[in-house]
């Protein structure tokens, strides 16, 4: 009589694995510790039968990895443009499951009604500028997309 709460992974992800994930970012894009606790007691919820069965859970193990792990925040402060666009290709081209990624356009300031710490984070001398950070904690800014890579290494 009750509906079934799958978690379980075959060939797409599960809509809770994903449901759980987007959570953990909203989290971190946003600093608001509500969501990841949601996520964590989601997790928990499903804790037994990811213990019996881990390969059937792929897409629910990033989210506890992600959750665990050491994460990584990173701002791209700048507008639509090429120049940007050399800094966010790259982080696109790179698998980096415990990054959340987040464009500050400088010319448009609805995000930070969402995440108002951005308000910090703004461009440099006018050009594009990225913010490394590890757990909330940032490396100084930086104009250049190689520095920027190189941070994340």
């Amino acid at each position: 009589l009750g509906r079934k709460k799958e978690i379980y992974d075959g060939a797409m992800p599960s809509g809770n694995s994903i449901a759980i994930k987007n959570l953990l970012r909203l989290g971190r894009m946003t600093a608001n510790a509500k969501w990841e606790q949601m996520a964590d007691e989601s997790l928990k919820l499903f804790a037994n039968s990811i213990e019996k069965a881990p390969t059937s859970f792929g897409a629910a193990l990033q989210s506890v990895d992600f959750l665990e792990g050491d994460t990584r925040e990173i701002v791209i402060s700048g507008t639509h443009n090429s120049e940007t666009e050399q800094f966010t290709r790259p982080l696109y081209d790179r698998f980096l499951p415990r990054a959340v990624i987040i464009f500050h356009d400088s010319e448009d300031n609805r995000i930070r009604d969402l995440v108002p710490y951005l308000s910090d984070f703004g461009m440099k001398e006018g050009k594009p500028t990225a913010y490394v950070c590890q757990n909330y904690a940032c490396e100084l800014p930086t104009n250049d997309p190689d520095k920027m890579m190189e941070l994340l290494r």
